[in-house]
């Protein structure tokens, strides 16, 4: 969110960063205070009044950055944590970012932060889950009502002209107003398979709305995306399904992903971190979400909605499942017990399928001894896999994440020790080297055990 949408009065939150002075210093700290003007002649700055942060015996008031403030997250405290989650602690008047690292019994929690050895002991009254404010929206996604707070700009109210939406031939009986929220559609090459949350602003000739998405800004990122689509590519909200996380293999889903939604097809459901891998079929990607990111996926058919029916085990489906069916041309990640090499996995192709077991593979990276092409060499099965599916990029990592970092040509598994503010991190690898990496150097940990890809907990060991 741009500072110049905060009016007057608003509750925000500002971001103060870990100067990096060591103490007890935490790395990022969210202060809550109120808007007491905004930006005018400085476009990017906002003047705020902080409510815990004191200036002698008056409210502290600062000319901050407009990138520093947020919105304030929605109510959470109070609520229940498991081992690894993300959460902001009260402390010290303001929200520090942390993670749960044991559960103490008696609505307590140890409390773990980055650049810190030590944690703290938090009552359960004082933690809340971490978000993220990211191009006008919480992550991870909200599955509620948003804050009273309009995002960008006020909503237009209901007005007189009713608009009907016409699919293929049959006209819809369902009526929308301006104001109503709708999703709409892109049939834009990429983007097949995917809504995106907005709302009627106007009837545009016949057939034609123009719409203001809630979560798109435009090519200036200084206010909503508005344009012109037509009926066809408009519908309904869907209504709110309660699946309680159940979602099973061959589920059809809607995935909260890129600021919008995307239908695909549930691979994996990993019990152990209530995670899904989910197969998109427009893009054949595969990726990681947790289960409150789906919705169970329902199209709207002659004005009403309809559940749809499980997807039937296709070829592209059994690619992925627990045999992955190594072919000619087909990515993979290979490992090598070779001393000094141990932990670290190689992009390759599969060449051939010499025999049984065996198979010729040339890597992505790596050179030959000559160094004038590619190396080629014949590999064993069990020292290959498949290539990891994706996992949103979406919060920074957290202290003790396991993770794959990118080095050497390949991907070697590690531990973060250290973060900083920048997003950039100290790793700590098996043979006890120490490496600093950016953050799009690094993927997280999975592990391919009995054709299912896993998530690693925090304690686990490499």
């Amino acid at each position: 969110m741009s500072g110049s949408h905060f009016a007057t009065g608003d509750a925000v939150e500002v971001l103060k960063r870990d100067d990096g002075s060591g103490g007890d210093s935490f790395q990022l700290t969210y202060y809550p205070a109120a808007v007491r003007r905004a930006p005018a002649k400085q476009r990017n700055k906002i003047l705020i009044e902080y409510q815990t942060l004191k200036n002698g015996s008056v409210p502290a008031k600062e000319l901050v950055d407009c990138c520093s403030v947020r919105p304030a997250p929605p109510p959470d405290a109070g609520a229940l944590f498991k081992e690894g989650t993300d959460v902001d602690v009260y402390s010290e008047g303001g929200w520090h970012a942390g993670i749960v690292r044991e559960i103490l019994g008696n609505s307590k929690y140890l409390v773990a932060f980055a650049r810190r050895s030590e944690g703290i002991v938090a009552e359960q009254c004082t933690l809340r889950h971490h978000r993220d404010w990211i191009g006008g929206d919480w992550f991870p996604p909200l599955r509620q009502v948003l804050p009273s707070r309009k995002r960008y700009v006020e909503e237009p109210k209901p007005g007189k002209i009713k608009l009907k939406i016409k699919r293929g031939k049959g006209e819809t009986e369902i009526m929308l107003r301006k104001g109503t929220r709708i999703e709409v559609k892109s049939d834009e090459a990429g983007f097949q398979g995917s809504w995106f949350a907005g709302i009627i602003i106007d009837l545009e000739g016949t057939n034609k709305y123009l719409v203001q998405y809630l979560n798109l800004l435009n090519e200036e990122q200084t206010a909503p995306l508005r344009e012109v689509v037509s009926a066809g590519n408009v519908r309904p909200c869907p209504p709110e399904t309660h699946s309680g996380n159940c979602y099973k293999f061959l589920d059809k889903v809607d995935a909260w992903y890129n600021e919008g939604w995307w239908e695909g097809v549930v691979l994996r459901v990993d019990e152990r971190s209530n995670k899904c891998m989910v197969f998109f079929p427009f893009t054949k990607d595969n990726v990681y979400f947790e289960a409150s990111s789906l919705r169970r996926h329902m199209e709207w058919v002659n004005g009403k909605w309809v559940k749809e029916k499980s997807a039937e085990v296709n070829h592209e489906v059994r690619q992925t499942d627990s045999d992955p069916g190594y072919s000619k041309g087909v990515k993979v990640e290979v490992k090598t017990d070779e001393v000094g090499y141990q932990g670290a996995w190689f992009v390759a192709t599969i060449l051939d399928v010499p025999r049984k077991d065996r198979y010729l593979v040339q890597y992505d990276n790596l050179l030959a001894n000559d160094e004038t092409k590619f190396l080629e060499e014949e590999v064993d099965a069990s020292d290959i896999r498949p290539c990891p599916p994706q996992v949103p990029d979406i919060h920074p990592y957290g202290l003790l994440d396991i993770v794959d970092a990118w080095c050497n040509d390949g991907w070697w598994v590690g531990c973060i020790i250290r973060a900083s503010r920048e997003m950039k991190y100290r790793v700590q690898f098996g043979t006890g080297e120490e490496l600093d990496f950016q953050h799009t150097q690094l993927r997280p940990h999975q592990e391919w055990s009995t054709g299912m890809w896993c998530s690693v907990p925090k304690d686990w060991k490499f």
